[in-house]
């Protein structure tokens, strides 16, 4: 049918010398070769919905009726974002939930699921409780013309929660800058005041595995609880892990070449040294203690201390 393409016009060129450009090749109604060329061109150019819906009665993509009673619309070809559409696949599929919640006899428009009325936290707490970030109910894929298509279900009203509603998009910060934002980043900005309260705490704003797995040093996790105090603005209370930690108490163990207790009874002028200083360890928890590590007298034959 076409003889070659001229590589400088970007054209192709058919048996006749006409120059074709390549939108043109589209299968359509509007070329003369329509429907031969539904077969005859190369895949992706009969991508289009005259192709696609030659002989296909029950792919609702090529024109839905909803009012023909004798119509068996294949449901995976229904555009449930058009309410008519939903309601077909509602009925279809026998369902009440999710996108087929129902008041009375009457199937609820899916994007009024959460109105945009009323306090933010309201609003946020319908989201949570319809679920509507959920694999099963964010996106419909559904199939337009024979290809795969894929539709954003968020309700309009919920969206502007997209980014703060996830444990690690609170401890990310999307709290930061209004902690009145709904319920959870409320809960997020309040302190913990014993071990029960921060491992829940830690565990719903994000933070649990950064700053309490089973390798972080001393030093690690006072930087993370660190982290967590200015994220959330928060003060941990005598009862928390990080509390504790953000207390270091540096001579805790006698083994710190940071404590000066320590270093007072192991140093270049005792007659055990340098064999006192085989138990003893360089302090990495805060600047403090590298600093007082490095000078020291056993700094060269000190190991971390972890």
């Amino acid at each position: 049918m076409y003889g070659r393409y001229e590589e400088a016009k970007k054209s192709i060129v058919d048996r006749n010398g006409c120059a074709r450009e390549e939108s043109e090749l589209e299968c359509d109604r509007n070329l003369l070769s329509f429907p031969l060329c539904c077969n005859q061109f190369v895949e992706k150019y009969t991508y289009t919905k005259d192709c696609a819906c030659i002989n296909s009665p029950r792919d609702a993509s090529c024109g839905f009726e909803k009012n023909v009673a004798d119509c068996d619309y294949d449901t995976i070809t229904l555009d449930i974002s058009e309410n008519d559409q939903r309601d077909y696949y509602c009925d279809a599929v026998s369902s009440t939930t999710g996108w087929c919640e129902k008041t009375g006899s009457t199937y609820i428009i899916y994007d009024d699921l959460c109105k945009d009325e009323g306090p933010t936290e309201d609003i946020y707490a319908c989201c949570k409780a319809k679920d509507v970030w959920s694999d099963a109910l964010r996106t419909r894929e559904w199939k337009q013309y024979g290809r795969t298509k894929y539709i954003d279900m968020i309700p309009s009203a919920c969206k502007k929660f997209n980014d703060c509603r996830t444990s690690s998009d609170f401890f990310g910060g999307c709290c930061k800058e209004n902690n009145d934002f709904h319920e959870d980043c409320k809960f997020c900005s309040k302190s913990p005041t014993n071990s029960s309260e921060e491992d829940t705490h830690a565990d719903s704003c994000g933070y649990k595995t950064k700053c309490y797995h089973n390798r972080i040093n001393i030093q690690e996790q006072i930087e993370c609880c660190s982290d967590v105090q200015g994220i959330f603005g928060i003060e941990f209370g005598d009862g928390t892990e990080c509390k504790a930690s953000l207390d270091y108490d540096l001579c805790d163990g006698e083994n710190s070449l940071a404590c000066s207790e320590t270093t007072n009874g192991c140093n270049k002028d005792k007659p055990c040294f340098p064999e006192c200083c085989s138990n003893l360890n360089f302090d990495f928890a805060t600047p403090e203690t590298i600093e007082k590590s490095v000078v020291s007298h056993c700094f060269q034959e000190a190991s971390e201390k972890n």
